[in-house]
């Protein structure tokens, strides 16, 4: 019956390496016969259709104790909330003939998966970064979002409100003149003996011959 299950999700008679690998996954990965069709549909969906990719991603599943239907479950619903905010983010970045790269993926699902941060709230720094530096920049982007996160941020309106209060803070400070003071300012010019100085190149100081 899993076979038979496994031709129709995979649409294309299974040859004996297929039957080898999918018999794997029940007795060497110990995945349950309910789990295994879920497996399939998962790599299916996600366009990985050979037999290596499918193994793979059944010793994922084993990793992450997914070997109950319940589980697998789960485990496909939030992939699929994930691949619909990756997919997302591509279409507000405007990135439509390739896939993130794994630095992008790397910063992506610290900001999504780690801090939690809205799909929106992303979006709104890409805009900032590509109007400040001109292109996709990450790392510009992790700063503003690090920035956000430790003020507690989370929507685009609400960091909207923080750069609009700083920018007035900062046009109040210039039009008060209250300038921050930098090492330059404090640098303490020396005094020097102009007529000391006007003597001597004229070789008139003390002790001159002439």
């Amino acid at each position: 019956d899993m076979f038979t299950m496994s031709e129709r999700i995979l649409c294309k008679p299974l040859s004996s390496t297929d039957i080898i690998v999918l018999y794997s996954l029940y007795d060497y990965y110990r995945l349950p016969m309910d789990v295994i069709p879920l497996l399939l549909t998962y790599c299916i969906k996600d366009g990985r259709k050979s037999m290596r990719q499918i193994e793979k991603i059944a010793q994922t599943w084993v990793d992450k104790e997914v070997n109950t239907a319940h589980k697998a479950e789960e485990y496909l619903k939030k992939a699929e909330e994930y691949n619909s905010q990756i997919n997302s983010l591509k279409k507000a970045m405007g990135i439509y003939d390739r896939k993130f790269t794994p630095t992008e993926l790397n910063y992506i699902n610290n900001w999504l998966g780690t801090m939690y941060l809205s799909v929106e709230l992303v979006a709104y720094a890409f805009d900032i970064a590509v109007v400040n530096t001109g292109k996709l920049s990450v790392q510009y982007m992790n700063t503003i979002l690090q920035d956000w996160y430790s003020k507690g941020i989370k929507t685009p309106a609400q960091a909207n409100e923080y750069r609009r209060d700083f920018k007035k803070k900062n046009e109040k400070t210039e039009s008060s003149g209250l300038v921050k003071p930098t090492k330059f300012s404090n640098f303490k010019q020396p005094k020097f003996d102009f007529k000391a100085i006007e003597a001597r190149a004229l070789g008139k100081h003390k002790g001159s011959d002439l």
